[in-house]
């Protein structure tokens, strides 16, 4: 980290709680913040500026082209899509002229379109598989699919911190598997609401009898298969959601 960079992220704190000095102090991180809580925020600040801000002088296709980028972004993953081959294949093109003047190196393009997929694989020597990884989710890119993982959790858990962790070991931004998960969140809850219960105390044999059943349950479901393509972009939708009263 450039010492600029690092002191644009100085923060507060007090000097010594432990001691009883509650004096207000400015802290300067030591390494990158990358992983901590801040660090999404700062990275979309970044991309923002790149595909926003910095485009006063790009043509009104191009200033489109990062606003698309823009609104499909999550971290370090984006997607672009487009109606027809040829402008799909300008954007792709496009992306490294956008980056790379800020040094932001694009590692890895996949797509459904098989022509301009081995256009991208010709000077490779691993071709791209046929399913690759996206946020959480096998993405089939022959079929367009999108394809939850399986879900494991472990039977063989017995104190609150290793339900924890095997509740939350399962990535799904998209909620996909949520309601398979609703019944192992629900007994994590009442485990958390236990005040008599620590991280790691063994739990009883009834409620292990219980965490087994549920494990049991959802290791037994099947992969969500979705189809990625719901439609074209300049099309309306109603999007319908039903909520209950909490």
């Amino acid at each position: 980290m450039m010492m600029a960079d690092s002191i644009k992220l100085l923060f507060l704190w007090y000097r010594n709680i432990s001691k009883g000095d509650y004096t207000i102090v400015g802290y300067q991180s030591k390494r990158l913040p990358f992983g901590l809580v801040c660090s999404p925020c700062l990275l979309l600040l970044g991309l923002y500026k790149i595909l926003i801000l910095d485009t006063e002088e790009d043509s009104s296709e191009v200033k489109d082209l990062n606003r698309h980028i823009y609104a499909l972004l999550y971290m370090d993953n984006g997607a672009i899509s487009a109606n027809d081959s040829s402008k799909l294949k300008w954007s792709i093109d496009r992306l490294g002229l956008i980056f790379e003047p800020y040094k932001f190196y694009l590692q890895q393009y996949v797509t459904n379109n098989t022509d301009i997929m081995a256009d991208i694989d010709k000077d490779k020597e691993e071709k791209t598989p046929d399913e690759v990884k996206l946020v959480g989710l096998e993405c089939n890119r022959i079929k367009d699919h999108l394809l939850t993982k399986p879900l494991k959790l472990d039977c063989k858990a017995t104190t609150k911190r290793l339900i924890l962790n095997s509740i939350a070991s399962h990535y799904d931004i998209f909620g996909l598997t949520m309601p398979l998960m609703n019944r192992a969140r629900s007994f994590l809850h009442d485990l958390q609401c236990n005040s008599n219960l620590d991280w790691d105390h063994k739990l009883s044999e009834e409620l292990l009898r219980e965490w087994k059943k549920i494990c049991k349950q959802v290791n037994a479901s099947p992969n969500v298969s979705v189809a990625r393509f719901v439609g074209r972009r300049e099309e309306s939708y109603n999007l319908i959601t039903f909520v209950d009263s909490s």
